[in-house]
């Protein structure tokens, strides 16, 4: 039987989402393009109801990694069930006596699983039956999430292709950042983790310093400035001293009409006039 990624993927997280009736059947849930094929979330203390018919042969998936070890009826005379012989987290089952409505249990190295049989029709039948986990598609969700963040993190801490990366530090290695760049509107400062942050000045064309004020990501660690310099100083007490130099720098940018790193965000000068 087909397999359709996009369908599946829908039917997982429905399943995942839509709670079991406690301590009662669960009823799969039906592919919304073909009924025969069902999706439904494990439960150790329910039972699945699984729809059968003469004359069809129903399949059962399991979890990756499982391996069935063991299966009973309570009626094993009326039903031919067993693992498929190269897949081990496969079932295949159909009735074959008359009146075989009955339990169905299955153990893997993993699970135990209570299934209560019921013969249907060729229109009502299950042909597929597909379990899926919530623990483990809550970790597949915590580890997207965990990964979207990283990768948010990490480039917001790097340059992006196109930005100035020419820019040349001089002074102590303590203050040396690991780091420093602009994409025509912010410079960007990176230290080492754990670094001491320097106080930072820029410096005009008449070599007056005006202390700078930078954001600093929290998440990276990048200090901002929300405009392009031609040169920083950076400072640490009275002897440690670092110049940056910006040696492709063509004038102070566009800046940020705000003033911060987001167009949405206003600074404001505490007793400034409003």
């Amino acid at each position: 039987m087909k397999r359709f990624p996009a369908l599946l993927a829908a039917l997982l997280i429905a399943a995942a989402v839509v709670p079991n009736l406690a301590c009662a059947e669960s009823i799969p849930m039906a592919s919304p393009e073909d009924p025969h094929i069902r999706v439904v979330k494990y439960d150790r203390a329910d039972a699945v109801r699984l729809v059968v018919a003469y004359g069809q042969r129903t399949h059962i998936e399991f979890g990756a990694g499982e391996t069935v070890t063991y299966v009973s009826t309570g009626d094993d005379a009326a039903w031919d069930v067993g693992p498929a012989k190269n897949i081990k987290n496969h079932l295949f089952l159909k009735p074959v006596d008359k009146f075989p409505q009955t339990n169905l249990i299955v153990v893997t190295n993993k699970r135990t699983y209570n299934l209560n049989l019921v013969v249907g029709t060729k229109a009502t039948y299950y042909a597929d039956l597909l379990y899926v986990y919530p623990d483990e598609l809550k970790a597949k969700a915590d580890a997207k999430h965990a990964q979207s963040t990283l990768d948010a993190t990490s480039a917001g801490s790097e340059p992006k292709p196109g930005d100035n990366t020419n820019y040349w530090v001089q002074g102590s290695d303590e203050l040396t950042p690991s780091r420093a760049w602009d994409d025509g509107r912010f410079t960007y400062i990176a230290f080492p983790a754990g670094a001491q942050l320097p106080a930072m000045y820029t410096v005009g064309d008449d070599g007056e310093e005006v202390i700078a004020n930078p954001s600093v990501d929290p998440n990276t660690g990048v200090l901002s400035l929300p405009y392009l310099v031609k040169k920083l100083v950076l400072r640490r007490g009275d002897k440690l001293v670092a110049c940056v130099f910006n040696k492709s720098y063509s004038g102070p940018g566009r800046g940020s009409p705000t003033g911060t790193i987001s167009n949405k965000v206003v600074r404001t000068i505490k007793g400034a006039a409003q």
